[in-house]
């Protein structure tokens, strides 16, 4: 069966064509040859985004694509592999990369990348409770491309901001709450006297790391977070990694306030330029050296028995 095209809504296509919804209505209305609608519901149908494509470049209001055209398009795909939080830990892998080794990542083939961004960004992956871990294939290719040009062009910060737009819960979690920035820079102040930092913080229900996030900016060196959603801990593992890329201890978990661990989202203490240098030989044979002493041992946070977490802030 051929993969399904992907499918824009009225307020895609209003961003694609950098116009306002109401433009994209009169659109519709006035224009016989505008696209049928090839998917969605009567109240809100969704569009094959070649076709409004073709539309817009005959008319002239196609805009020059931008890299986050690009992630924003691959992210709504209609396919169910690579979800957005199992791109955080290639993002994490990219930032530490120069700009010289992106460019010869982003050469080398579909199969060399997905196996090398495997292994690269596996030290930054937060897992699902009793999954193990999935290897990228030759198909995620076109996705990985995508979000590494990205990083090269506007930063981790902006990559991972933009990926956690799309963003889902995960099962068994009723919702997820945001902490406002100014609630966590008020803990911040609350907690950081007479200008001394605390070493070591620990966010028993970290979300998406907003809490740990501002305690790294205000100086704070060991991080130690957990969360009962594994998106969620993903997340709050990539900002601590980007913001705090020296960190002594790292270590964000999915698992519940009451001790129920998954698996630890580890730091490496060293670069990964071993395996970025076998893929630039073309040399991509996976084994224990291409990652052996890459990691450490990193102490874990004590956990209070009582009481259970069963939704996550931010």
């Amino acid at each position: 069966m051929p993969p399904q095209s992907e499918q824009l809504t009225a307020a895609d296509i209003s961003r694609l064509a950098e116009v306002t919804r109401a433009t994209v209505s009169n659109w519709r209305r006035r224009h016989p040859d505008f696209p049928q609608p090839s998917g969605g519901t009567a109240a809100s149908p969704t569009y094959d985004r070649g076709a409004v494509e073709a539309w817009l470049a005959a008319r002239g209001q196609l805009p020059e694509r931008s890299a986050e055209d690009d992630v924003r398009a691959e992210l709504s795909r209609p396919r169910g592999v690579t979800p957005p939080h199992r791109l955080y830990p290639v993002v994490v892998a990219a930032s530490r990369m120069s700009p010289g080794e992106l460019e010869i990542l982003l050469k080398v083939s579909d199969t060399a990348l997905a196996e090398g961004l495997t292994t690269i960004a596996a030290p930054f992956t937060v897992d699902p409770p009793g999954d193990e871990r999935t290897p990228f294939t030759a198909d995620d290719a076109g996705r990985l491309r995508t979000v590494l040009d990205y990083v090269r062009e506007a930063g981790a910060p902006a990559a991972l901001d933009l990926l956690s737009e799309r963003q889902g819960t995960a099962p068994g979690v009723r919702g997820t709450f945001s902490t406002p920035q100014w609630a966590a820079e008020l803990m911040a102040d609350v907690a950081i006297r007479d200008d001394s930092v605390p070493e070591t913080v620990l966010d028993p229900a970290c979300g998406t790391g907003g809490l740990l996030a501002v305690a790294a900016r205000r100086g704070a060196t060991a991080f130690l977070g957990q969360d009962i959603a594994v998106p969620q801990a993903a997340l709050a593992a990539a900002r601590i990694a980007v913001t705090a890329p020296d960190a002594a201890t790292a270590e964000i978990r999915a698992a519940t306030a009451c001790g129920t661990t998954r698996s630890p989202a580890s730091r490496p203490t060293s670069s990964c330029a071993t395996h970025r240098s076998r893929l630039a030989t073309g040399d991509t044979t996976r084994s224990r050296s291409t990652t052996g002493g890459s990691m450490a041992c990193r102490p874990r946070a004590s956990r209070n028995s009582r009481g259970c977490s069963t939704a996550s802030h931010t």
